[in-house]
């Protein structure tokens, strides 16, 4: 925002957010297209469709052991992965669905890919969190 008595910058609220978050402004843009009804599995898409977690790799010596996490019958997934496991976005889904799920991860690769993502969600949850208050509260003032 800039005042026109002074020359003086101070960055907006999304921006002071993707600031303290470490958030991307890729995953930002992403964020904002969110209307507020999504469901639990619309949002776990989102989260793992980030640019934050581009570093996480599929490999191939993992598809064998994420696709019967997938598909184990009983305590499965929530909201099992149609088809196989062929792309890094459904790897994290898949993670993220054991890990809240308390299913056991067989592969240590794996137990540390679930690890690093639990702790960049975490940012990216807090900002989605504090985004999402700051945008109702702002319409909620604005309507007065």
């Amino acid at each position: 925002m800039i005042s026109q008595s002074e020359v003086e910058l101070q960055p907006l609220t999304p921006g002071r957010l993707m600031a303290r978050y470490c958030v991307s402004f890729a995953t930002m843009e992403n964020f904002t297209q969110l209307r507020g009804d999504e469901s639990l599995k619309e949002l776990v898409e989102v989260i793992s469709s980030t640019r934050e977690f581009w570093d996480v790799k599929l490999r191939t010596s993992e598809k064998r052991v994420l696709n019967s996490i997938n598909k184990t019958q009983g305590i499965g997934l929530r909201f099992p992965i149609k088809g196989r496991i062929m792309k890094r976005e459904q790897k994290i889904n898949c993670l993220i669905q054991a890990v809240l799920g308390s299913q056991t991860i067989p592969e240590p690769s794996l137990t540390q890919d679930a690890n690093k993502i639990f702790r960049t969600g975490q940012r990216s949850t807090k900002f989605i969190r504090y985004h999402v208050l700051d945008t109702l509260y702002s319409v909620k003032c604005n309507n007065f």
